[in-house]
């Protein structure tokens, strides 16, 4: 395949995230006028009826590697049965008055497979034991009655609130109980035609054979590395900016992929440098390819024990894969025969101070990342040339 296509120059965009805080992202400004958050207590059977209705969107694709099994479901009804009380749920509403769920979705789906469907029957209960292997229609009406008239409390999240907002309560609320990862948060609320495209190439064939996946890990840290390399192929490097960290870098690539078929984007300033997801896939694959065809995977390592850094293993590999899908066919295969060349340069590169400390000290820093792929960029063309 001719490579030359998609050869595209960079373009500095401006930036509208601030990296102070690299905890919770930062909103630089926002009108408080124009923030509405209700708190509402529900009845469960209201709750079920709008399950029924599917004007409560479970979120697909979420947590799939936690999920609970048959006991933790059943004990969860059981907890209701005794009127223990339950955690807040956190929904998104839309202008039609539909909901999706922040946080909350595996005992939202446990009611609806029990009460709606129909289709677990209790297992593992402690207090209730005489209901285990039944079901739902199983239960006294005084019990089952007791559950539907159970009041839920609901933080809803009304229309027009700042995105980046609903972001933060997330992370918020994450920080009091078990972490979900940074990518598993993005999949909730930035779920569209981005996360199908980043979770389809993770579990490519392409990718799981390449030296950078693990099986090891989350699978959400495995999508978080595809959507790393698919952001500087979208925008490259000067597509990150000052006031950016890596998580506004990353978001800002979800929003951008998730309106990328529809040709109208929210930052309409944004000369994008790849098209169509056809195109983006194949400099995904040839990133990836190039790199295992051109390197020894070791030399990919900085030379010190610090390469066990999974997060400077995964800048090096990001920036050689971008650099090297934009080769033209031609330039690849001289570079190909060069190899030895360039090997012997890139390692007199990595044992320098400068540039150590500036890959060691922060890989997402500006100015690191921009000295990162401006030196390693000069160090192939040299070998081309």
């Amino acid at each position: 395949m001719n490579h030359e296509k998609y050869i595209k120059e960079s373009y500095q965009l401006n930036s509208i995230f601030n990296k102070k805080d690299n905890i919770f992202p930062r909103i630089d400004s926002f009108d408080s006028q124009k923030i509405y958050i209700t708190k509402k207590n529900i009845a469960l059977d209201v709750i079920v009826r709008r399950l029924k209705e599917k004007t409560i969107r479970l979120t697909p694709d979420f947590q799939y590697n936690k999920v609970w099994d048959h006991i933790q479901r059943s004990r969860f009804l059981e907890s209701i049965i005794l009127n223990i009380p339950l955690p807040i749920f956190y929904v998104s509403a839309d202008k039609d008055g539909n909901w999706d769920i922040i946080d909350g979705s595996q005992r939202l789906a446990t009611l609806k497979e029990f009460i709606l469907d129909k289709s677990c029957n209790f297992k593992g209960l402690e207090y209730y034991q005489n209901y285990n292997g039944k079901t739902i229609d199983d239960l006294s009406p005084v019990i089952y009655n007791a559950i539907l008239d159970t009041e839920l409390t609901f933080i809803i999240i009304e229309p027009n609130t700042p995105k980046i907002l609903e972001y933060n309560i997330l992370q918020r609320i994450n920080t009091y109980k078990n972490r979900l990862t940074s990518q598993e948060i993005r999949n909730i609320l930035y779920f569209g035609e981005g996360t199908k495209f980043i979770k389809y190439l993770a579990s490519s064939d392409c990718f799981i054979k390449s030296e950078i996946y693990s099986r090891k890990v989350n699978q959400h840290i495995n999508e978080e590395k595809v959507l790393r390399l698919i952001s500087f192929l979208l925008v490259d490097k000067d597509g990150f900016f000052e006031k950016d960290n890596l998580d506004s870098f990353l978001i800002r690539t979800l929003k951008i992929l998730n309106s990328l078929n529809k040709n109208k984007y929210e930052f309409d300033y944004i000369k994008i440098l790849v098209n169509n997801f056809n195109e983006l896939e194949n400099l995904f694959i040839f990133g990836i390819e190039r790199i295992e065809e051109f390197f020894d995977y070791k030399a990919l390592k900085i030379l010190t024990n610090d390469y066990r850094n999974n997060s400077i293993k995964t800048a090096y590999y990001e920036t050689f894969a971008t650099l090297l899908a934009r080769l033209s066919d031609t330039q690849f295969s001289i570079f190909l025969k060069q190899k030895n060349l360039f090997i012997k340069k890139y390692e007199n590169l990595c044992i320098s101070n400068e540039f150590y400390k500036a890959i060691l000290q922060n890989p997402y820093k500006k100015k690191n990342l921009d000295y990162r792929f401006h030196i390693l960029n000069n160090l192939i063309y040299e070998a081309i040339k």
